[in-house]
């Protein structure tokens, strides 16, 4: 607690494909309901990047409609909504943010759980979790007058994440903030908030992801790394007790 008594403010920030689920959330409804595999979606994507000369956000969103709508399955709000109650999540997630509010406030703090992704805002909104973050940043549609998304409508891409940090800054300190994220597309929100002041932390489910860590680690994007498993006693919980503990004195 501050000398004036105040309960200081902290920020836990969470990329959410592979950092929170298991997998891409497409990987769970919206893949199967097209039968359709990951990889040959992603292969459809690269294509339409170079034909379009745009990104691979931009990219991907568009193909949702398009691949959808040309098996007569309309792209709804509704839809993609009801796509959240099949994602499976790490170890320990649903309980970890009642574990971190507890954890704060023993400590004097108010915490401040949110989400910075370039996945799509109606299906994380349709989670189990959703209600757990004071915010979701993530791309959205723009729907016709029945609901069917016609185009993009806000597109975070790896840039875009970092600004939305920066957001966040504006109420938090970010000194006071821990980054958790998974790949290299979240480099520059770690980037950004251990410029800042505040830590990252790059986890990882198996081998391959590990290795990808261990590389974020030497390349002096994260501070530290760990398995995703979100249970209080695993090595995540540790480091980011102690990080707060630090913090907030």
């Amino acid at each position: 607690m501050s000398s004036h008594g105040q309960r200081r403010k902290v920020a836990l920030i969470y990329d959410f494909d592979r950092t929170l689920s298991v997998e891409d959330v497409q990987n769970y409804a919206f893949f199967p309901m097209l039968g359709m595999s990951p990889k040959e979606f992603w292969r459809l994507t690269d294509e339409y990047m170079e034909e379009h000369w745009v990104d691979d956000i931009v990219a991907y969103l568009h193909l949702m409609i398009s691949e959808s709508g040309s098996r007569g399955i309309p792209l709804t709000h509704d839809l993609l909504n009801d796509m959240g109650k099949d994602v499976e999540f790490h170890p320990g997630v649903k309980g970890w943010f009642s574990l971190m509010n507890g954890f704060c406030n023993g400590i004097g703090a108010n915490v401040e759980h949110y989400v910075i992704s370039s996945g799509v805002r109606e299906t994380i909104m349709g989670t189990s979790i959703s209600n757990e973050f004071t915010d979701v940043f993530a791309c959205e549609y723009l729907y016709d007058k029945d609901g069917v998304a016609i185009g993009p409508k806000t597109i975070v891409n790896r840039m875009g994440k970092a600004e939305k940090v920066l957001e966040i800054g504006e109420y938090i300190p970010f000194e006071n903030m821990i980054y958790i994220g998974d790949g290299e597309t979240d480099i520059p929100c770690m980037d950004m908030v251990r410029l800042k002041g505040g830590h990252s932390i790059a986890v990882y489910s198996n081998d391959v992801t590990k290795g990808q860590c261990e590389w974020m680690l030497h390349e002096g994007h994260v501070d530290f790394i760990a398995p995703a498993d979100y249970r209080e006693g695993k090595e995540l919980y540790s480091i980011v007790s102690e990080i707060l503990l630090n913090r907030i004195r």
